[in-house]
């Protein structure tokens, strides 16, 4: 496509939210004369958004007459979500000094299956936390088989780790990480009714019954302080009291 300076606009459409995405544009000369840019670098992004558009691979100083071409690239990276502009300028030695258009692109949320359900049903009560690397990791209620799972994408693909093989483990699951990266998960132990907490030292699962005082574990939120201490809020069914507990 043909982009007239001043009035043209190039857009990236949906981009994966900090996931890049590239656009090589050509520049050609249909004058008779070696044309020439000028600009330091030679082509510059400014507009409403520069920081979420870069110029990765940058044209050549001079194109050939007659049709000669050079190239340049550009990054589209959106940080969130929703519509992003920016403005590109090619200083030159033509007529049309700068040569201007705008580029425009949208962020969207990237989505992806981390458990199959399969014949199972999968996903119930899901909590996340990220660890210092940017990884995820996921506690989640697989509901036909009745059991906590837990997922990471600690190696790129992610994987699920069974937490249990016991029935009606993990309802109501919450996860949080400590300043190690330590895995730490709190849930409902649904034949019980009791508020339950497990940490994972990266080969097993460290468990521990907080509450049993009747049906008390529901609806549990886990976070962990910067000294590394515990914090669980959660519903005590029985009684219909809000709880806290921490160690």
């Amino acid at each position: 496509m043909s982009i007239p300076s001043s009035t043209g606009s190039y857009d990236f459409g949906n981009s994966g939210s900090r996931v890049a995405q590239y656009i090589t544009f050509t520049i050609e000369n249909t004058g008779n004369m070696v044309l020439s840019l000028m600009g330091s670098p030679r082509v510059t992004i400014g507009g409403s958004h520069p920081d979420q558009f870069t110029v990765s691979s940058q044209p050549a100083a001079t194109v050939a007459p007659n049709g000669g071409t050079t190239t340049f690239i550009i990054r589209f990276s959106p940080v969130g979500l929703g519509f992003r502009s920016a403005s590109v300028s090619i200083i030159n030695d033509s007529g049309s000094s700068p040569y201007q258009f705008v580029i425009t692109g949208t962020g969207v949320a990237n989505t992806v299956i981390v458990e199959s359900g399969g014949t199972d049903d999968v996903g119930k009560y899901s909590s996340i936390a990220v660890d210092s690397n940017g990884k995820g990791h996921i506690s989640f209620y697989n509901d036909t088989d009745n059991r906590l799972m837990y997922a990471n994408n600690t190696s790129s693909a992610w994987i699920d780790k069974t937490f249990s093989s016991t029935d009606n483990w993990g309802m109501d699951t919450s996860i949080a990480l400590d300043s190690s990266d330590k895995v730490h998960i709190n849930y409902y132990h649904g034949s019980s009714g009791d508020l339950e907490y497990a940490v994972y030292n990266g080969v097993s699962w460290w468990k521990r019954t907080l509450d049993s005082s009747g049906n008390g574990g529901r609806y549990s939120s886990i976070t962990v302080h910067s000294d590394g201490s515990i914090h669980i809020s959660y519903y005590d069914v029985t009684n219909g009291n809000l709880k806290y507990a921490w160690f």
